[in-house]
C-alpha cells in the first residue's frame, strides 16, 4: 500500500514539475526594480522643474505594478504627494511611497 501511494506521488511531482516547464512570461511583461529614494527625488524634482512628461510604475498593495504616463507637479504643503496629469487631461494623485519606478520621457 505503501509503495503504491509513494509511486502515485512520484508520478504527480513529474507532471507538475513537467507542466511548469512550459509556463511562459508575456514577452511585453517586464518587472522593475524598486528605485532608491534618492533617485526617485532626484527623477521628480527634475521632471517638475523641466516640465517633462514621465512614465511612473506605481505599487499597489497586493504588489502589482501600474504605469502612468504624463507631467508631474507638486504641493509646497504635502511634498510627498504629486499630482499627474496625462495626456487625456484626467488627473491621478500619487503618493511617494507607492513609486517604484520612473522614467523620462
Amino acid at each position: 500500500m505503501i509503495d503504491i501511494q509513494q509511486n502515485n506521488w512520484h508520478r504527480f511531482t513529474a507532471v507538475v514539475q513537467k507542466k511548469l516547464g512550459t509556463i511562459k512570461l508575456n514577452s511585453n511583461f517586464k518587472l522593475h526594480p524598486q528605485m532608491p529614494d534618492f533617485q526617485i527625488e532626484l527623477f521628480i524634482q527634475q521632471a517638475i522643474q523641466k516640465n517633462k512628461t514621465i512614465t511612473i510604475w506605481l505599487k499597489d498593495t497586493l504588489g502589482n505594478e501600474h504605469a502612468i504616463t504624463g507631467n508631474l507637479s507638486s504641493s509646497l504643503h504635502q511634498p510627498h504627494t504629486f499630482l499627474l496629469i496625462d495626456q487625456n487631461k484626467i488627473p491621478t494623485l500619487v503618493a511617494f511611497k507607492n513609486i517604484k519606478f520612473l522614467k523620462l520621457i
